[in-house]
């Protein structure tokens, strides 16, 4: 008999393309280690990995694999009310919401995926540092721009896509190009691949990046966006979105 696991992981927006062996390394580092934390720079896909990470671990973690997103919470304070909130804890005695979850926590076998830590790294490094001595079976997966630097923290850098060269030219910052250019309504992308090699290399194989691009391809050209991305450096990101 299955035995369904609780989650409130969100259902993936479209394909997941690329990554294979990142997956599988960081499946074996969540499993093996306390604290995993994906860090890099904004649009390296952090996230979009996280989540892909952890739904593959579902059956690793009986008592739940849990999401919790701090992006739009501006006050370190609120860092536990969100946790609660998404583990189902009510603050039954005022102030003592943190005592709840270390009880819903201490012998659980969970997963949960601190999202977006890198405007509340204090607040965060402590509640996974204070969790993670009283809880054994706990796990955290973080994203963030910068590490926690807590005690078992391991760092791991998320590098951007493989990009194209002459031995492999559908390298994966191309794979996910075409496919989302295909998705956006683009026609003749295929045989224009010179200038997709172009585009994916400058854009540095950094997925949003290559996600935005893809989705004016229903207007312009891969050359075209190429050309005005050139010497553009920094500036990017802006000029896609």
């Amino acid at each position: 008999m299955i035995t369904q696991v609780p989650h409130n992981l969100p259902a993936e927006p479209n394909r997941f393309v690329g990554r294979v062996r990142d997956v599988a390394e960081l499946a074996a580092l969540v499993h093996e280690q306390r604290v995993v934390t994906l860090s890099g720079v904004g649009g390296i896909g952090k996230t979009r990995l996280a989540l892909r990470v952890a739904a593959q671990q579902l059956s690793r973690f009986p008592d739940g694999v849990w999401l919790v997103e701090l992006a739009r919470i501006g006050n370190p304070e609120l860092i536990v009310n969100e946790l609660a909130e998404v583990l189902g804890v009510r603050d039954e005695v005022p102030g003592r919401l943190l005592d709840g979850l270390r009880t819903r926590l201490r012998t659980a076998r969970a997963l949960i995926v601190l999202d977006n830590c890198e405007h509340l790294v204090e607040r965060c490094a402590e509640l996974v540092a204070g969790l993670s001595a009283e809880c054994p079976e706990l796990r955290f997966l973080l994203t963030s721009r910068e590490p926690l630097r807590v005690p078992g923290e391991l760092v791991w850098r998320v590098p951007p896509l493989e990009l194209p060269d002459e031995r492999h030219p559908e390298a994966e910052s191309v794979l996910l190009f075409v496919e989302r250019a295909l998705a956006a309504g683009a026609s003749g992308v295929a045989a224009v691949m010179d200038d997709v090699v172009r585009l994916c290399h400058a854009l540095d194989g950094l997925p949003l990046a290559l996600e935005l691009a893809a989705a004016r391809t229903s207007r312009l050209s891969p050359g075209h966006i190429a050309d005005r991305l050139a010497g553009r450096g920094g500036e990017r990101l802006g000029l896609l979105a």
